[in-house]
């Protein structure tokens, strides 16, 4: 009884440090994760939205303008109030969807980590010892 108690103590804790060793590999990974998750849900700011309203607004009069060289519009710092709004209305449909790929992302990279880093190998570990102690004890019942 107190040998199984000590397998048991030796494996957990085994398992412990596993664990701890793997999250801090991939500490990284985390971090990287949360960071795009993070800057996406920093996009969303109704500041940031507006001037990426903007910038694309200029940008796209700038193009125009490099297009027709007998472009006569307005100069490409002007927008009305109406045109950031939808432009910004847009782009706010456009990052909330990244958004979600972002949230959808830092989910799966969890479930995948619990599930191939920490769950399956301690669990193939414990079936390995299992099925060495049942094929020792088997052995010695044989002899």
């Amino acid at each position: 009884m107190k040998k199984s108690r000590l397998c048991n103590l030796i494996y957990a804790v085994f398992c412990l440090v596993y664990a701890v060793w793997m999250i801090h590999l991939s500490s990284y990974e985390f971090a990287r994760i949360h960071g795009q998750y993070r800057s996406a849900v920093n996009n969303l700011e109704p500041d940031r939205i507006k001037a990426l309203a903007l910038e694309e607004l200029t940008d796209e009069c700038r193009r125009q303008q490099g297009r027709s060289s007998d472009w006569q519009g307005a100069p490409c710092s002007e927008w009305s109030p109406a045109q950031v709004e939808v432009k910004g209305k847009k782009i706010e449909e456009r990052l909330v969807q990244v958004k979600k790929r972002y949230g959808i992302k830092l989910v799966l990279f969890y479930i995948s980590f619990v599930v191939f880093f920490l769950l399956a190998p301690l669990i193939l570990l414990y079936l390995l010892l299992v099925v060495i102690i049942k094929l020792k004890v088997t052995i010695n019942i044989v002899k």
